[in-house]
């Protein structure tokens, strides 16, 4: 994957939305390796580990230590850092791409 060819802000912004994207995926993927074998073990319905992925309840954290058989990949512990990390660089996105453009006039149009 190759970055378009902007300029300045927008280039910025790009990548924003790119890294925003790859780590919000990653955390909801890591959530699900985490919580699918906490569901599993400790029989939580999904609704009541939904909330971990946006905040580590002490029901989060039981339900972590609980868990205590083998998980894929061996990660026994999800941080919503990761999605919050992505949230707020989705939002600075957002906000660039709404700032006004430069403009400073060209060799053309001075």
């Amino acid at each position: 994957m190759t970055a378009p060819r902007l300029n300045g802000r927008a280039r910025i912004t790009w990548w924003l939305e790119i890294a925003s994207i790859l780590l919000i995926a990653i955390a909801v993927l890591w959530w699900a390796i985490v919580y699918a074998q906490v569901m599993r073990n400790t029989n939580f319905p999904v609704e009541r580990t939904l909330p971990c992925l946006l905040y580590t309840s002490d029901r989060c954290s039981l339900a972590m230590a609980l868990c205590s058989n083998w998980h894929f990949l061996g990660i026994r512990r999800y941080s919503e850092m990761l999605l919050w990390v992505g949230a707020i660089l989705s939002a600075l996105a957002l906000l660039s791409s709404y700032l006004p453009r430069d403009t400073k006039p060209t060799q053309d149009q001075a």
